[in-house]
């Protein structure tokens, strides 16, 4: 995880108090700093339905979570590419 851009972990229960709440104190507890994103059940009442149903609802699916990493990663290049720009009278020598 310390060598990825972003952590992702998806988990098809609760958010709260999930795996994912593991991975996040376990990234904490090796100081690993990379930006870490959980997908999973909201902790709320969902109305019911067939699973498929619900997992749209919620924004659960496989195309849903893809989109959202990708722009997770989008975002943190831009702010990369803006942290490592030459600011007015600077050079960068690369």
């Amino acid at each position: 995880a310390a060598g990825a851009r972003l952590v992702a972990c998806i988990e098809d229960g609760v958010r709260a108090g999930g795996v994912a709440a593991a991975v996040a104190q376990s990234l904490r507890d090796g100081s690993v700093d990379t930006p870490f994103r959980n997908f999973g059940v909201p902790r709320q009442f969902l109305d019911h339905g067939k699973r498929a149903d619900v997992l749209t609802r919620i924004g659960l699916t496989a195309q849903d979570v893809s989109r959202s990493i990708v722009e997770a990663v989008a975002r943190l290049d831009a702010a990369w590419r803006d942290d490592t720009a030459p600011h007015a009278g600077e050079c960068r020598h690369t």
